[in-house]
């Protein structure tokens, strides 16, 4: 697949620059999730209008087929002379909400119960942005008590997104779907492994601790009353990065929830504990990292489970992070990867060795 960049401006048309350096990157750890860097061959003559983040969208896809990799707006350029060149950078449609701040006023959505999908749906047109949303039928968020005044917008999203469990995708097209939170699978979805055989060209692999406990506190809200919270508790007492072996390293955060969790807090006791052990997973922080450099493959993408073998056939099985792929031709992509788990059972990399007798002092 060679792929190729699009530029476009309502005024102008469809242009197709020279490219001489860039990357896509596609990453579940950061919003925007998708985004692109491209150096372009620069124009003598002054900066063409869709060179310019005053209307221009991205678009890059298989040269043959014209199938998406990325679409989104160019949100920013840079001209760097003599010694650069020209940079576009463009982001996924998220960034479009994460730009919008709602003034200070109380001010709330039509009151119920909807899905998370139709919930930024709603949001993005309170705000006044266009957005694509897929996903239907996941999650729910209780709107009668939710004041939108002086809150982002896309943090408005992430907050609902956490409360229950839940994480956005982001297509070549830039629709954003809504779907479970990525896991680890019993099953790869692809093989990267060094030598003749492989495609991974080098490799930088680190350990970390990570958190072991997770209190997420449930703020529920209903009009006219005070306050109440259930807090989630989400505690590893097992691993060997767990509280037992290394102490408590502890994560927490705060999210509004409706006025159903406000009537029935107890009720609500075991989802508010689901949902700090959701939110554990996703910040559980770097057990095992890998940062894998690797023939470009557009197959691969953040989500993904990926096995990896190392020199030597030790393997370690991965969720994909982060993939950054080249814009130009034979240009390497780098893979980002993590598994939380300290001793996950599938790993050999970690051998255990006979402890050493103790020294004796008299």
């Amino acid at each position: 697949m060679t792929l190729k960049l699009w530029l476009e401006h309502p005024d102008i048309g469809i242009a197709s620059p020279l490219v001489t350096a860039g990357t896509i990157a596609h990453d579940i750890d950061y919003y925007p999730r998708a985004s692109l860097r491209a150096t372009i061959r620069p124009d003598p003559d002054g900066i063409p209008l869709w060179a310019t983040p005053f209307g221009t969208r991205a678009y890059v896809g298989d040269a043959a087929t014209g199938a998406l990799v990325f679409s989104g707006d160019v949100v920013s350029s840079t001209v760097s002379r003599p010694e650069g060149g020209w940079e576009v950078h463009a982001s996924d449609d998220s960034n479009r909400m994460a730009h919008a701040r709602i003034d200070d006023r109380p001010q709330y959505l039509a009151p119920g119960v909807v899905d998370v999908a139709t919930f930024i749906r709603d949001l993005a047109s309170h705000v006044g942005v266009s957005v694509s949303v897929g996903g239907d039928g996941l999650g729910s968020v209780d709107t009668r008590a939710l004041d939108l005044g002086g809150k982002n917008a896309w943090a408005l999203v992430e907050e609902q997104l956490t409360a229950n469990g839940l994480d956005v995708a982001v297509g070549g097209d830039s629709l954003l779907t809504v779907q479970p939170l990525p896991a680890i699978k019993d099953v790869p979805d692809a093989d990267l492994r060094v030598g003749e055989s492989g495609t991974i060209t080098g490799y930088l692999l680190s350990m970390s601790r990570r958190y072991n406990r997770v209190a997420l506190a449930h703020r529920a809200q209903k009009q006219g009353e005070d306050d109440r919270y259930v807090v989630g508790v989400w505690e590893d007492r097992q691993s060997l990065s767990g509280v037992q072996a290394i102490g408590p390293i502890t994560h927490t955060e705060t999210t509004r929830v409706g006025e159903d969790w406000w009537d029935d807090p107890a009720g609500h006791q075991a989802q508010a504990d689901h949902n700090a052990a959701m939110l554990a997973s996703a910040v559980g922080g770097t057990s095992r990292t890998a940062t894998i450099n690797a023939v470009p493959d557009e197959t691969l993408r953040p989500g993904m489970t990926v096995q990896v073998t190392f020199l030597g056939g030790r393997a370690d099985r991965f969720l994909i992070h982060s993939v950054a792929l080249p814009l130009e031709r034979g240009g390497q992509m780098t893979v980002g990867c993590q598994n939380p788990e300290p001793d996950w059972a599938g790993a050999s990399l970690l051998r255990t060795t006979r402890r050493p007798r103790a020294r004796h002092h008299t």
